[in-house]
């Protein structure tokens, strides 16, 4: 009877395989070479889509000037002066004008047909922005909505 060179009796070379093979598992495992569960790759996915700061998005004026908040100010503002808007940089620079504390993150949408900014100022801890200025595209502020 021929036997394969890989397998001899009662397992030994299998079972020494197995031993190696979990061996390796978890020194890769210890040295943090883990395969992401799904569970951390959805988390990763859901905040990279909720923080996009690069990203210029369309937004409508005329929709958001209809929402109706309690906090709601279109008084009082800061930037009253026309000064040339140049790109987001600049928006959210003006916005920031209009914040009484310190923001880390900002997004800027732009709505083409109002030639309007809307500055969504947060702390990366909240997601979500605590105030939104709109801006002119001659850097006057017309809407502050606090959240």
């Amino acid at each position: 009877m021929v036997r394969s060179s890989l397998f001899h009796e009662r397992g030994v070379v299998p079972m020494k395989c197995l031993a190696i093979l979990l061996l390796a598992c978890l020194l890769l495992s210890a040295c943090g070479w883990a395969v992401p569960t799904v569970e951390t790759t959805a988390k990763t996915t859901a905040i990279t889509e909720m923080v996009d700061y690069d990203e210029i998005r369309a937004f409508s004026y005329e929709q958001d000037v209809k929402i109706k908040n309690e906090w709601r100010r279109t008084e009082g503002f800061k930037n009253v002066t026309e000064s040339i808007v140049s790109g987001k940089d600049e928006a959210i620079r003006l916005a920031k004008n209009e914040a009484t504390i310190e923001f880390s993150e900002a997004s800027a949408d732009y709505d083409d047909t109002c030639d309007m900014w809307r500055i969504g100022l947060f702390n990366l801890n909240s997601g979500y922005p605590q105030l939104t200025v709109y801006l002119t595209g001659n850097g006057i502020t017309t809407l502050i909505l606090e959240h």
